[in-house]
């Protein structure tokens, strides 16, 4: 069972990033999904109503609001997620389920009756779908890209 969690960002400087990336490294084990050069690249469909409600919420800071994405790592189109990003006050919580290229593509095309009988997120993602309440990529491009 997800559980919130206590979620801080914090811009830091240059000199700041160099010191703390040394120390972490030389504490941590490096990420299993990243690169040889430790980086990795994340591509993201997010979901949204037709006025952008999702991204304007999120750049106010709106401290009660949900948001649904598509996401991949490293064009890596056999390991997909849906995820539903929710937050609560100062605390998020994450709620996942993984699914197939061809699911991605065809939530992205509308056919979404399949979700239904799923569960979880994905069961949620079709209700507000299918209400008409949110659409990928809505207020992010008119076409969204072919995830």
């Amino acid at each position: 069972m997800a559980a919130y969690r206590h979620e801080c960002k914090h811009e830091i400087n240059t000199s700041d990033f160099i010191t703390l990336s040394m120390r972490l490294n030389a504490a941590l084990k490096a990420d299993e999904f990243a690169r040889a050069d430790g980086a990795y690249e994340i591509t993201s469909l997010y979901f949204d109503d037709v006025y952008g409600t999702a991204l304007k919420e999120k750049i106010s800071g709106v401290n009660c609001r949900d948001k649904f994405r598509l996401r991949r790592y490293n064009n890596d189109t056999e390991h997909i997620k849906l995820e539903k990003k929710s937050k609560r006050g100062g605390f998020c919580l994450k709620e996942s389920a993984a699914i197939t290229s061809t699911q991605a593509q065809s939530i992205i095309g509308g056919d979404i009756d399949f979700l239904a009988a799923q569960g979880g997120v994905m069961a949620e993602l079709y209700s507000r779908m299918r209400a008409g309440l949110i659409m990928p990529g809505a207020a992010y491009t008119a076409d969204p890209i072919l995830f």
